[in-house]
């Protein structure tokens, strides 16, 4: 029974692979599948990157709520699609090597407010993704708890003063850009206080300043990433590995909470 199953899942699978290169011929009959199929089919699509601004509409529907488009090729009209999506919780567009970002910084903007349910965005490395993305970002989805901008060059400083905005950030990756000292100041004393991460690596224009702006709003951080950064004080690196393993405690500690109040809570409805 069980080598069944995994044959029939193979030829499955199989079938998807053969339908996702057909796409753009079997775009009507693909409409007409139930979203557990369309589901799976665009699953297959995205991950071999043939999924294209023709084809995306009809593997979409009302219950989609994560969409992974990393390794396809994407243009103006792929994010126009994308802003029928509103019920969207998280979106990657990140960009992988040898692939396509064909549209420009406005374009990317005006998707967002179309968005306003998104939690997580990964944009890493899309050229295309300035400051004035990161506004349409902060002013149109503010239940975002993780933002990635790792290796977006046209991320500076006036990004992390929108930031603050968002009042439930978490995770922050803003490594291979061009803020300054004065701009990580800005964000740590704005939210530095609720991050659980935040990656730094190869900012060359960060200094000893916004290390010790780190330590000084460190409460809730369990892990920063600093690689490549053009300072070192192994005493500060030692009061960060320490920061690090009394947050991870608190944290740990602030997510039992809830469960212990739940408990108790039950013990004492069961007693009356």
């Amino acid at each position: 029974m069980q080598l069944a199953d995994v044959k029939l899942s193979s030829l499955f699978l199989l079938c998807l692979q053969r339908l996702a290169r057909l796409l753009d011929s079997h775009a009507a009959a693909v409409t007409r599948l139930p979203p557990s199929l369309k589901d799976a089919l665009r699953a297959v699509a995205t991950a071999s990157g043939r999924l294209r601004a023709s084809s995306l509409p009809c593997l979409l529907h009302g219950q989609v709520r994560e969409l992974e488009l990393g390794r396809c090729d994407l243009d103006r009209a792929c994010l126009e699609v994308l802003q029928t999506c509103s019920g969207l919780t998280k979106l990657d567009l990140s960009c992988f090597a040898g692939v396509a970002r064909s549209f420009d910084c406005s374009a990317l903007a005006s998707l967002f407010p179309c968005l306003p349910l998104l939690t997580t965005l990964n944009l890493n490395y899309v050229v295309s993704a300035d400051d004035g993305v990161t506004e349409a970002v902060t002013r149109h989805c503010p239940r975002i708890t993780t933002l990635y901008l790792q290796g977006c060059a046209a991320i500076t400083d006036v990004s992390l003063h929108w930031m603050p905005a968002l009042r439930h950030l978490q995770v922050l990756n803003i490594s291979h850009t061009k803020v300054t000292d004065a701009g990580m100041v800005h964000l740590l004393n704005a939210c530095g206080k609720q991050l659980h991460k935040l990656f730094i690596a190869n900012c060359a224009n960060l200094t000893r300043v916004t290390f010790v702006a780190v330590v000084r709003n460190w409460v809730c951080l369990e892990r920063l990433v600093c690689d490549g950064c053009p300072f070192e004080d192994r005493q500060l690196h030692r009061e960060i590995e320490l920061r690090e393993r009394e947050a991870k405690r608190h944290n740990s500690r602030a997510a039992s909470c809830p469960a212990r109040a739940t408990s108790e809570h039950s013990e004492a409805e069961e007693t009356n």
